[in-house]
């Protein structure tokens, strides 16, 4: 028997419009028999007009929680999705109430019980979270697509990035396109990503490589100034808004893009990114998993310890050595896996293939 699908809590675009996009896409191809997206639309489009709602997080419309009633026949099982940047925090009480738990930001440790920040910093899980810790499974972040639940939008603009990935002439060898990001959270022994991210673009910049388009665009550019005065005028910082227009050109026209782990060491918007446009992930270490393992030397290629690490402690140097040849052989790393990733993406990360798993896993609770 078909599943039908109800969203019951609604999350805002950028972070469940992907998800909603994948069992639209299912609903469409006569997978699940119903999915309440044009019920979303309506509570979306009747907030969206003061914002209020959104902007302070009422009931209608959540950041970071949605939850889910799919119903088997006569069996109905209550899901979550959270897409929340710290890895560690979960909405206990939501927990104790529904029957699965997916986690965007899933820490790759949570069966020891913390979640690895930095070699100083094992951050741990709460011990009534544990207790519920079988109802957790690993998930994945999408990206907003239309930004508005427009569903058929959604569906022409995954047909652009599909056109994007099919895209072999690239002038970019590498996109190095980093921010930073206040952190309310204190820390022992850390030094904040974003130090290692400007550090990072500097090394960039000195390599000489004309095919590397470095933009960094800080959200919080006077602290940076404050503690790089004089590195801060040669990275040329763009404080205007890109444009999606803008940013879909780069992308389409990059070979690799660059991640250094930001925000409590959370997968940021640009792995999916990436897979979306048919780029390579050259990326520091990280201690969160998607539902599908990202594997170095496969789907993603890692170039060393950067992050929240103490930057005395670090192998700086052999990671930047490692970050360099990745860039000098990118024609044959993409000559040797771009193909692979394309099929990656299309198997597992897909929308509609994420929404697939989300209701198989729930399915296997009626068995």
């Amino acid at each position: 028997m078909k599943a039908s699908v109800r969203v019951k809590q609604i999350g805002i675009p950028t972070y469940f419009e992907f998800f909603y996009t994948g069992f639209f896409t299912l609903l469409k191809n006569n997978v699940i028999s119903q999915f309440n997206y044009q019920e979303i639309q309506k509570v979306f489009w009747t907030n969206w007009v003061t914002r209020k709602v959104i902007r302070r997080e009422k009931v209608l419309l959540n950041r970071n929680i949605s939850t889910f009633v799919i119903n088997f026949g006569n069996t109905k099982k209550t899901i979550l999705i959270d897409t929340r940047d710290t890895p560690w925090e979960f909405d206990l009480p939501l927990l104790t109430q529904v029957d699965l738990y997916f986690k965007a930001q899933y820490p790759r440790d949570l069966d020891n019980g913390y979640f690895f920040l930095n070699q100083f910093n094992k951050i741990p899980i709460d011990k009534n979270v544990m207790k519920f810790k079988e109802k957790i499974k690993p998930l994945m972040l999408g990206r907003p697509l239309s930004r508005r639940f427009d569903f058929k939008k959604n569906l022409k603009l995954l047909d652009t990035f599909y056109d994007f990935r099919k895209n072999c002439k690239r002038t970019n060898d590498l996109l190095s396109y980093l921010g930073n990001a206040n952190d309310s959270y204190i820390y022992d022994k850390v030094h904040h990503p974003h130090i290692k991210r400007l550090e990072t673009m500097l090394y960039l910049n000195k390599i000489g490589n004309d095919n590397i388009k470095i933009i960094f665009k800080p959200s919080n550019q006077d602290k940076i100034i404050n503690e790089y005065p004089e590195n801060w005028t040669k990275l040329e910082p763009q404080l205007k808004k890109i444009t999606d227009q803008k940013y879909f050109e780069l992308i389409r026209n990059s070979k690799a893009t660059l991640n250094i782990m930001g925000l409590r060491g959370s997968i940021p918007f640009r792995f999916i990114d990436a897979f979306l446009s048919g780029m390579l992930i050259f990326t520091d270490n990280f201690h969160v998993d998607w539902y599908v393992p990202l594997r170095d030397n496969q789907e993603v290629f890692c170039f060393g310890d950067m992050g929240y690490e103490v930057l005395s402690d670090l192998e700086k140097n052999k990671s930047y050595e490692r970050l360099k040849k990745m860039i000098n052989n990118i024609d044959s790393l993409r000559s040797d896996h771009i193909s692979y990733l394309n099929d990656f993406y299309e198997t597992y990360l897909a929308p509609e293939k994420v929404a697939r798993y989300i209701i198989d896993e729930t399915e296997k609770l009626c068995s």
